[in-house]
């Protein structure tokens, strides 16, 4: 078996999660240890786990904790993990079977990487349904600007040693609830090369419950990297550090000057605060998001009202 612990959180995820741990045991290279966290679910989780747990041979193991969040979670499996190397698995994603194999030969042929990913694609219901056409952009060997400004890798496609997670004390920020992934991704960078095994091997659900259908998540997003930036400014230097403040600022301001355009008014207040925290400058200088916005009904009465030139 492969000396490979993965890690799944899990949160009411009993549609998925048989499917998702059977993808990692169907691996042409099985993991030696796999830990599924439930999150506190509420629903059939937790036995479904248990059920698969029992017939895995003690490949399989699960561990409860009150509903804390993904990244409380991930840091569980971090600690109880045992092998020389860490993968990561959302509970509703599956595994290609020859992802383990695959990337731990590219491990074993580059050991200055500290971590690898591979290519992915979307599904929704059947792995075929989008044609496994890759959707999201990836690189080889990001720099730690290009993982603050694009989610260019996706957790469930992520290996990293063990050695160098200890080493360099990797772990999620608990209390970010927002883009935790590409923070973690920026950390590893910093902690050396990610190279990229260059085939979709991963398979990446899509459906209505995950977090980014949140239509505030972009400016949460935002405001989760400044924080990461600012506490990191002296590993980052000043001339990165200054230019990704600048560029996280400048699209926070255009992701609220897009939401005044499309009147969205639940959540723009909130939005504009959290901006004006972490850039006052930039928000006292621009005159459209500090207009009054108000519901999409009262402009299509004005529009209604207003005589028609001809």
């Amino acid at each position: 078996m492969a000396d490979v612990s993965v890690i799944i959180p899990c949160y009411n995820g009993e549609r998925f999660i048989r499917h998702t741990i059977e993808s990692v045991l169907r691996q042409t290279d099985p993991p030696r240890q796999t830990i599924v966290i439930d999150d506190g679910s509420t629903d059939r989780s937790a036995a479904i786990v248990e059920q698969l747990a029992a017939s895995s041979g003690g490949a399989v193991e699960l561990v409860r904790q009150a509903n804390s969040g993904e990244s409380r979670a991930r840091n569980i499996g971090i600690d109880r993990a045992t092998c020389a190397f860490v993968a990561f698995l959302d509970a509703d994603d599956l595994w290609l079977p020859e992802k383990t194999a695959k990337q731990l030969q590219a491990l074993e042929n580059q050991p200055d990487a500290v971590a690898v990913h591979t290519r992915v694609f979307n599904f929704q219901d059947s792995l075929d349904d989008h044609g496994r056409a890759e959707t999201e952009q990836t690189k080889d060997d990001p720099s730690v600007e290009d993982l603050i400004s694009y989610h260019y890798i996706s957790p469930s496609t992520l290996v990293v040693r063990k050695d160098a997670m200890t080493k360099n004390g990797l772990r999620f920020e608990e209390a970010v609830r927002h883009s935790e992934d590409m923070l973690f991704m920026a950390d590893v960078r910093l902690a050396g090369p990610m190279r990229l095994v260059d085939e979709t091997l991963v398979a990446k659900r899509t459906h209505a419950g995950q977090q980014t259908k949140n239509p505030w998540h972009t400016i949460y997003s935002l405001e989760s990297r400044v924080a990461w930036c600012r506490k990191r400014a002296n590993a980052l230097g000043d001339e990165l550090f200054n230019k990704l403040d600048r560029e996280l600022g400048q699209k926070m301001i255009d992701t609220l000057e897009d939401r005044y355009w499309r009147r969205q008014v639940q959540g723009f207040a909130d939005a504009r605060r959290r901006t004006a925290g972490l850039f006052p400058d930039l928000v006292a200088r621009n005159t459209l998001i500090n207009r009054r916005i108000y519901p999409r009904w009262v402009y299509r009465l004005r529009d209604a009202l207003r005589p028609s030139r001809r």
